[in-house]
C-alpha cells in the first residue's frame, strides 16, 4: 500500500521450450528404378520432407521414390515448424539416383583371317561399352582385355568369341557372341627339267605344297607359250630366253594369293643381227652402244675392230669411246652358236667427223639492288665466237640477247642464260649456260611498341610489334631489365619491378646484300595498390559511409563495385571517398562488400574488399494499435518486432483518463479510468531498441468509453469460390451481442445476422461467375448492455478456382527435341506448376510457368512418354489438374559397314539396319569418277550398279539419313570405292600371207599395255581359247577376232568382254609380185621408168632410196642403174629390184690414156649386145658400124685417127613394155 492505494499484487505463467533438433541421412547412391528410398531420422520427428524438382518424396515419411524420381542429385529438407516460442529448424542430407543403362556389347571380327596375317581385333558396335572381357573355346589365344587374337599361337579353325561387361554400379551385367575362322596358309614349290632346246614340243612341271596349294594357275612373262593349268611348256612356240614361271594359288579363306617361282632357258639358234653404223663427231665422249648400231642381234657375241684407228674400244662391253684424232672404224660381232648351231657375224660402221665447242659454263652472285650490268661472256670461258644467248629461266632485270649483257633489278630472281654455237650435222650443238644468282635484300620490317603493366602475365610476340618483317632473323635485347626474353622464340613477358626494354629483330643478308633491323620498344608502367580506411564498418540502416581511398602509385584512381545482401543505397562508382547511405531492407542485419579496384597508367592493381555492416532500425508493432476501451479496462497492448532481441520503452499521455504511466517490456497493461462523463484517451509513444539502433516511436492512442468494443478477425481476407469464410468476433466487454448487415457483389450465401450471441460468422461464399472475382463486405456492431459500439467492417474477397487449357494437350515428338505445351486459363493471373511421370524418357522435370519447354530423351530403341499433371493455382485457389502425355520417339541410326570396294560395273550391297523398328533409310550421293549413283530412298540395302567414269579407283560418297516415325536420325557416311576394270591398249593389224603358199611372212603383235606382275590374261581367237596364251601380248599369225580377258590380281577385277578395247580383228593382206619393170623414151630427154606389179595391196613405190610415192611411174629419170623398192601400207610387200636407163657418152677422147679412149653405147652391152650402131661423119659417110656388146669405136678410119669434130650415129634397139623396135639417131663429139 501507498498512500491511498491499497496493496495489490498478479501473478503471470511462463513456459521455456527446448529447441527442436534432428539429423536425416540417405543411403546414397541409388539406382533409378530400384523401388524405395528410406530415410534414417534421428531427434525430433513430426517434421516434413522437401526436394527440389525432379525427386519424389514423402512429405511426411521422408520416403523416396526410385522408380518415378529424375536421375540426377539433389538435397532433402527435413523441417520442423515453429512453435512454443521456438523458430523453424531445418536439417538437409543429400542423395544421388543414378540412371540404369544397360551395357551395349555387340562387336565383330573381319572373318575369315588368314593364319599368318595381322592380328584382328574385334569392332564395337555404336555406342560399344569398353571394360568387359573376351573369351573363346579351346585354340584360339585370345587377349581377354583387348579382344585381340594371337594367329601365330592359335590352331586354324572356326571359333565362337564371348564379350562379357560384369554388372557395375546401376548398369546389369550383358554380354554377346561373335564368330571368327583361321584359315592355314598354304605354301607350294615348282619346279622343271631346264635348260630346253626350242625344237621340243612340251615340257613338264613339277608340283609340291601344304594346305590348300592346289588349283592354282601357271604365268610367266612374256615370249614363254604355258598351259595356265596344267604348267606345261612349249619351246618350239616360245621365244628361245630365261623365264620365270610363277604358280599362284589365289586368295581363299582370309589368306591372301600366294605364289612359287622357278626359271627355266629355252636356247635357240643364235644371230648376229644386220649390219648398221652412225655418224659422231670427234669430241663425242659418249661411248656407242655397237649394239644400237646393228639389229636383230643376239646377246652373248664378242666384238673385234677390223679397221680404224684411236678411240676407246671395250669389247667386252660392246662399246666405242671417239676421241680428237680416231679414224672410221668398223667393228665386227660375232655370236657363237651352241652346238650343233653355228656363229654369225655382223658390221658396225662408225663414221667420225668434227664437234663444235660453247665452252666452260660460269656463274656469278649479285644483289637484287645492283644495277651495273653483267658481261655474260665474263662467266664462260674457252667459247667459239658466232653463238647465241637465250634466257632459260628466271625473271626481272634487262636480258640484251645480242649483246651477251644482263642487268638485275629489285624482284629479278635467279637466272639462268644459255650460249649456243650451233654445230655442222651430224654433230650436234654446243651450249653453255651463265648462271646469274640473284639474292634478295633482306627486310627487318619496321619498328613497333607496346605500353604494358609489369604485372601483366601474357606473354609478348615481338614479332606483332613490328611490321613487314621476313622470318628467319635473330632478337637481342639492347636495354631494359626484368622479365623474361625468349631470343629464339621472339617473345618478352613482364613481370613486376621489370624497365621498359628495347628488342632488336635482325635479318642477316647473304653477300653481297647487307644485314636489315628493327626495334621493337615494350614500355612498363607499375601496379598500383589500394588503402581503405577504415578497411571495415559497422552503421545503422540510414546512415552513411565514410571510406577514404588512398595508394603508393601517384595518380592513381578508384573504382568499385558493391554486393548488398539485405540492404539498398549502394551502388558502383568512382573517385576517392565512398559515401553512400545505406539502408537495411529486412530485419535482419544486412552487409555490403565493396570491391575497390586501382588504377594508374593504364595498369589495374589488385583490388581490395571493403564489408560494412548494416544494422536494422527495428520496429515495434504494437497489437492492438489503438483500441476503445470502457472506463476500468486494461489496456493490454503487446509489442512485437520483426527483429529478434528488440526491447521497448513507452511515455504516456493522458487526457480524461487515468491509469496511464510511462514504462518499459513487452506489454502495456494499464488499467485507465475515464475521469469524466466523456470519452477520454491515452496516446502511448513506443519506441524499439536494437544493436544500440532506435527504430521509428510508434503511438498507441486508447480511447476509454463505456462503450463495448468489438474485435473482428480477420478484418480481410480471401476465400476461394465455395470456401467457407469465418469472421472471429469478440469485444472488451462480456455478454456482448453483434449485429450485422452484409453487401454482396458477384456472390452469393452470405446472410445478416441481429441480436446474435456467437463468437464468430461462418458462411459459405461462392461465385455468380466462376471466373470472376466478388467481395463480401460486413458491417459488424458489438452490443453490450444495450450500449452499441463502434461496428466495424470486415471485408470478404472471393477468389474464382482457376481452370488450366494445354495446347496441345496431346504431342509427340523425337528424342533429344524440346516440347512447346502453351498453358493458359479463362482467370487472368493465373499460374500453373506440373509433376511428371516418365517412362522410358529422361529430361522431364517438375516446374511452373506458362509453358513447358523441355527437351526429352529416349532411353532405350522404343518410343517412350511423359506425363504431366498440370495445376493452376490463382490467388492461392488450386484449379483440377489436367494431364498431357508426350510420346517421345526415338531417332534411329544406322548400322552398316562405313567403307565397301567393288569393280566397275557391279552392283553395291550395302546393308543398312537400325535398333528402331520400321526405320526407313534416303541417301544423297556425291560421286568422283564414277557414274550411276543416284539419290535415293529404302528400307534395306543400297543396291547400284557403280562404273568408272576413268583409270582410277573412282568413289561414291553416300550420306544416309534413317527415319523412324517421322524421326530423322544421325547421318551416316558409307563410302563405296569402285575400281576401274582391265582395259587392253591393243589395236587392230593385219598379218602377211603368201596366197600361193599360205606362208605367214609377218604377224602382228597385239599388245595390252598392261604387265604380267598385276595382271593374268586369257586369249580367244574367234570365240575360242588359245591353249597356253596367257602373256601381256600375243602375236597373231591369222586372219579373224581376237579378244582377251585380264584380270588385275590387286584389284580382282575382270575386263569387260562387251568392252571394244577388249576385242580386235586382224585382217589377211599378201605381198604384191613384181611383174615387170621397163624404160619408155629411152635415149631421150624425159626417159620414164614404169614399175607393174600384180596384187590387191595399195603401194608405195621409191626409186634410189628417194620419197616413196604412190604413182608407178617414174618421169625425168637419168641415165644409169636404179634401184626401185615397192611397198604396200600393211608392211606386207617389200620387192627391192634394179633397171638400166640408157643413155650415150656425148664425148671421148681417144688419146690412149686409159681414159674414155673408145666410144660405144655401153648401156645396151647387157640387154641387146647385138644392137646394131652405124656411126657417121657430118656429111653422112659411113665411118663405123659396132655392136653395145664389142670394144666399140677407137675414133680411127682405115688405121688413121680422125679429126677433132662431131659424128653421127643411129642405133637400131628395142623399147617399151612391148619391146618395140624403134631407131635413134643423136651426134657426139671426139676430142683430141
Amino acid at each position: 500500500a501507498s498512500g491511498c492505494a491499497p496493496s495489490n499484487s498478479s501473478t503471470a505463467s511462463i513456459t521455456i521450450t527446448p529447441m527442436p533438433s534432428a539429423t536425416i541421412s540417405y543411403a546414397t547412391p541409388f539406382c533409378q528404378g530400384s523401388g524405395t528410398a528410406a530415410v534414417t531420422q534421428t531427434g525430433v520427428t513430426g517434421g516434413s520432407y522437401s526436394a527440389g524438382v525432379g525427386l519424389v518424396i514423402d512429405a511426411t515419411t521422408g520416403l523416396v521414390d526410385l522408380n518415378t524420381s529424375t536421375p540426377g542429385s539433389y538435397t532433402v529438407t527435413y523441417t520442423i515448424a515453429a512453435g512454443a516460442g521456438c523458430p523453424v529448424f531445418t536439417t538437409t542430407a543429400p542423395i544421388v539416383i543414378n540412371p540404369t543403362v544397360m551395357p551395349t556389347t555387340g562387336f565383330s571380327y573381319t572373318s575369315p583371317v588368314c593364319s599368318n596375317g595381322t592380328n584382328p581385333s574385334p569392332t564395337g558396335v555404336a555406342g560399344f561399352t569398353t571394360g568387359g572381357t573376351y573369351s573363346a573355346g579351346a585354340g584360339l589365344t585370345i587377349n581377354s582385355t583387348t579382344g585381340e587374337i594371337d594367329l601365330a599361337t592359335s590352331t586354324p579353325g572356326t571359333y565362337t568369341v564371348t564379350y562379357t561387361v560384369a554388372a557395375s554400379g546401376c548398369a546389369p551385367s550383358n554380354s554377346s557372341t561373335a564368330s571368327i575362322t583361321i584359315t592355314p596358309m598354304p605354301t607350294a614349290t615348282i619346279s622343271y627339267a631346264t635348260p630346253f632346246c626350242n625344237t621340243s614340243l612340251s615340257e613338264t612341271v613339277t608340283l609340291n605344297g601344304t594346305g590348300a596349294y592346289t588349283g592354282g594357275t601357271y604365268s610367266s612373262t612374256p615370249g614363254l607359250v604355258i598351259d595356265a593349268t596344267t604348267g606345261d611348256i612349249n619351246p618350239n612356240a616360245s621365244t628361245s630366253g630365261t623365264y620365270t614361271v610363277t604358280y599362284t594359288v589365289p586368295a581363299s579363306g582370309g589368306c591372301p594369293s600366294t605364289s612359287a617361282s622357278t626359271s627355266i632357258t629355252i636356247n635357240a639358234q643364235p644371230t648376229a643381227g644386220a649390219d648398221g653404223g652412225t655418224v659422231v663427231c670427234d669430241n663425242s665422249t659418249a661411248a656407242i652402244d655397237l649394239f644400237s648400231l646393228i639389229t636383230g642381234e643376239q646377246a652373248g657375241g664378242t666384238w673385234v675392230r677390223t679397221s680404224g684407228t684411236g678411240g676407246a674400244f671395250n669389247s667386252a662391253a660392246g662399246t666405242f669411246t671417239p676421241s680428237a684424232g680416231a679414224t672410221t672404224s668398223i667393228f665386227e660381232y660375232t655370236v657363237n652358236g651352241v652346238t650343233p648351231c653355228s656363229s654369225d657375224v655382223s658390221i658396225a660402221t662408225i663414221t667420225i667427223n668434227a664437234q663444235p665447242t660453247a665452252g666452260n659454263d660460269g656463274s656469278t652472285t649479285v644483289c637484287e639492288n645492283s644495277t651495273a650490268a653483267i658481261d655474260l661472256y665474263s662467266l664462260i670461258s674457252g667459247e667459239q665466237t658466232g653463238g647465241n644467248w637465250v634466257r632459260l629461266s628466271g625473271t626481272g632485270g634487262v636480258f640484251n640477247a645480242a649483246a651477251g649483257t644482263f642487268t638485275p633489278s629489285v624482284g629479278a630472281t635467279t637466272s639462268t642464260f644459255e650460249y649456243t654455237v650451233n654445230g655442222v650435222a651430224p654433230c650436234s650443238n654446243d651450249a653453255s649456260t651463265a648462271i646469274v644468282n640473284i639474292n634478295a635484300q633482306p627486310t627487318a620490317g619496321s619498328d613497333g611498341s607496346i605500353v604494358v603493366c609489369d604485372n601483366d602475365t601474357t606473354t609478348i610476340d615481338l614479332f606483332s610489334l613490328i611490321t613487314g618483317e621476313q622470318a628467319g632473323g635473330t632478337w637481342v635485347r639492347t636495354s631494359g631489365t626484368g622479365g623474361i626474353f625468349n631470343a629464339a622464340a621472339g617473345t618478352y613477358l613482364p613481370a613486376i619491378g621489370a624497365t621498359s626494354s628495347t628488342f632488336e629483330y635482325t635479318v642477316n643478308g647473304i653477300a653481297p646484300c647487307a644485314n636489315d633491323t628493327s626495334i621493337a620498344s615494350v614500355t612498363i608502367n607499375p601496379q598500383p595498390n589500394v588503402i581503405a580506411t577504415p578497411a571495415s564498418q559497422t552503421i545503422c540502416s540510414n546512415t552513411s559511409t565514410g571510406i577514404n581511398l588512398s595508394s603508393g602509385v601517384a595518380g592513381t584512381t578508384y573504382s568499385w563495385t558493391v554486393v548488398q545482401n539485405g540492404v539498398t543505397g549502394a551502388s558502383n562508382g568512382s573517385g576517392g571517398v565512398i559515401n553512400q547511405t545505406l539502408t537495411a531492407t529486412g530485419s535482419a542485419i544486412g552487409t555490403v562488400t565493396y570491391t575497390i579496384t586501382p588504377t594508374a597508367n593504364g595498369c589495374i592493381g589488385n583490388p581490395i574488399n571493403v564489408v560494412i555492416t548494416v544494422n536494422p532500425l527495428p520496429d515495434v508493432i504494437a497489437t492492438p494499435t489503438s483500441e476503445t476501451l470502457c472506463s476500468g479496462q486494461v489496456t493490454g497492448i503487446t509489442l512485437t518486432s520483426g527483429m529478434t532481441g528488440t526491447t521497448y520503452s513507452w511515455t504516456a499521455s493522458a487526457t480524461g483518463v487515468s491509469g496511464a504511466t510511462n514504462g518499459s517490456g513487452t506489454v502495456i497493461n494499464d488499467v485507465l479510468t475515464a475521469t469524466g462523463t466523456t470519452t477520454g484517451n491515452v496516446v502511448y509513444t513506443i519506441t524499439p531498441l536494437n544493436n544500440g539502433c532506435s527504430g521509428t516511436p510508434v503511438n498507441v492512442v486508447v480511447m476509454v468509453t463505456p462503450k463495448a468494443i468489438l474485435t473482428a478477425t480477420p478484418l480481410n481476407q480471401q476465400i476461394c469460390s465455395g470456401s467457407s469464410a469465418t469472421i472471429n468476433l469478440s469485444s472488451n466487454m462480456p455478454n456482448t451481442v453483434y449485429n450485422w448487415s452484409v453487401n454482396q457483389t458477384g456472390v452469393t450465401g452470405a446472410s445478416s445476422g441481429l441480436n446474435v450471441n456467437t463468437t464468430s460468422i461462418n458462411h459459405t461464399l461462392t461465385l455468380v461467375d466462376p471466373f470472376v472475382q466478388g467481395v463480401v463486405v460486413y458491417t459488424i456492431t458489438p452490443i453490450v448492455n444495450s450500449c452499441p459500439g463502434d461496428p466495424v467492417q470486415v471485408t470478404v474477397t472471393v477468389k474464382p478456382i482457376p481452370n488450366v487449357t494445354a495446347n496441345p494437350d496431346q504431342q509427340t515428338i523425337c528424342s533429344q527435341e524440346t516440347t512447346n505445351i502453351s498453358l493458359t486459363s479463362s482467370v487472368p493471373g493465373t499460374t500453373y506448376s506440373w509433376m511428371v511421370l516418365q517412362n522410358g524418357v529422361i529430361g522431364a522435370m517438375p516446374g511452373s510457368g506458362t509453358a513447358i519447354q523441355q527437351t526429352l530423351s529416349t532411353v532405350s530403341f522404343v518410343p517412350g512418354t511423359v506425363d504431366y499433371v498440370i495445376t493452376p493455382f490463382n490467388g492461392g485457389c488450386a484449379g483440377t489438374p489436367i494431364t498431357v502425355t508426350v510420346t517421345v520417339n526415338p531417332k534411329p541410326q544406322v548400322i552398316g559397314s562405313s567403307s565397301y570396294s567393288i569393280c566397275s560395273g557391279e552392283f553395291t550391297t550395302i546393308s543398312l539396319t537400325s535398333f528402331v523398328a520400321g526405320t526407313t533409310f534416303s541417301w544423297t550421293v556425291v560421286q568422283n569418277g564414277v557414274t550411276g549413283a543416284f539419290n535415293d530412298s529404302s528400307t534395306g540395302d543400297i543396291t547400284q550398279q557403280l562404273h568408272t567414269t576413268g583409270s582410277g579407283v573412282g568413289t561414291v560418297v553416300y550420306t544416309v539419313i534413317p527415319t523412324a516415325n517421322g524421326c530423322a536420325g544421325a547421318p551416316f557416311t558409307v563410302t563405296v570405292h569402285v575400281k576401274p576394270l582391265p582395259v587392253s591398249a591393243m589395236v587392230p593389224g593385219t598379218v602377211c600371207i603368201d596366197s600361193v603358199t599360205g606362208e605367214v611372212l609377218s604377224t602382228h603383235l597385239l599388245d595390252t599395255g598392261l604387265n604380267t606382275v598385276d595382271y593374268d590374261f586369257t586369249w580367244y581367237f574367234n570365240g575360242v581359247v588359245i591353249p597356253g596364251a596367257m602373256g601381256s601380248t600375243y602375236v597373231a599369225s591369222a586372219p579373224g577376232d581376237y579378244s582377251v580377258d585380264i584380270i588385275n590380281t590387286n584389284t580382282g577385277c575382270t575386263s569387260d568382254p562387251a568392252a571394244v578395247e577388249n576385242t580386235v580383228t586382224v585382217v589377211e593382206s599378201n605381198p604384191g609380185i613384181l611383174m615387170q619393170m621397163y624404160v619408155n623414151e629411152a635415149f631421150s630427154n624425159n626417159p620414164t621408168i614404169t614399175v607393174v606389179v600384180s596384187g590387191t595391196g595399195v603401194y608405195q613405190y621409191q626409186i634410189d632410196g628417194g620419197v616413196p610415192q604412190s604413182s608407178n611411174v617414174f618421169t625425168g629419170i637419168l641415165p644409169g642403174l636404179h634401184t626401185i623398192v615397192v611397198t604396200d601400207e600393211n608392211g606386207c610387200t617389200y620387192i627391192e629390184d634394179t633397171i638400166y636407163v640408157i643413155g650415150y657418152p656425148h664425148f671421148f677422147t681417144p688419146n690412149g690414156d686409159g681414159f674414155n679412149d673408145t666410144w660405144n653405147v655401153w648401156d645396151l652391152s647387157d640387154d641387146q649386145p647385138n644392137a646394131e650402131i652405124l656411126i657417121f661423119d657430118r656429111y653422112g659417110k659411113l665411118i663405123k658400124q659396132i655392136i653395145p656388146g664389142g670394144s666399140g669405136w677407137n675414133g680411127t678410119y682405115n688405121g688413121e685417127p680422125l679429126p677433132s669434130t662431131d659424128y653421127w650415129f643411129t642405133i637400131r634397139f628395142k623399147d617399151g613394155p612391148n619391146l618395140e623396135e624403134r631407131i635413134f639417131k643423136a651426134h657426139f663429139s671426139l676430142k683430141r
